[in-house]
């Protein structure tokens, strides 16, 4: 059999994990944090996924799979059906990380990222005339920001934990 073939069907499962991955983190976006009178939505939180997607998956399973968790969040969260999804897969296609060390390297990769997509859905709201908040902007880019070296690190462990000696 084509080994091209082979190495096809063992990297699906490595795409089926990065979707699994997005939608949980698309369902915990769906928390909202109060303190006080500030409300803190974690709607950006699938972004880390996408951007730390699993390297060696299968590429046009993942980009399928990255399109649907993109529409997935715009119908659970009520936005303009496909805006999620064509950030998404900008995010994967063009911003997704491509070395994980050091650390400091894939922080600043993804605040390039977190500006990217504040640029898009700022242009897409005034060019749409959708109202939004700055205020709760600038918070939630600090939250996603502060969450990710923790999602990093765990995404890093569990790496180190599942790895059978190649790199995913």
């Amino acid at each position: 059999m084509d080994t091209r073939l082979d190495d096809l069907a063992d990297n699906i499962p490595l795409a089926l994990s990065g979707l699994a991955i997005v939608l949980l983190l698309v369902v915990l976006g769906l928390i909202n944090i109060h303190f006080g009178d500030i409300e803190i939505g974690l709607i950006d939180l699938p972004l880390m996924g996408i951007f730390l997607w699993p390297r060696m998956a299968a590429p046009l399973f993942s980009l399928f799979f990255v399109f649907c968790a993109g529409l997935f969040q715009d119908v659970v969260n009520a936005q303009p059906l496909g805006m999620s999804a064509f950030i998404f897969v900008v995010v994967f296609t063009f911003f997704r990380c491509r070395q994980v060390s050091p650390f400091w390297n894939v922080w600043r990769q993804f605040f390039v990222v977190i500006l990217c997509v504040v640029i898009f859905v700022l242009f897409f709201s005034v060019l749409m005339r959708i109202p939004f908040e700055l205020e709760s902007l600038l918070i939630r880019i600090g939250v996603i920001l502060f969450l990710f070296p923790i999602y990093f690190f765990i995404w890093k462990f569990s790496r180190r934990l599942l790895r059978s000696g190649e790199d995913i």
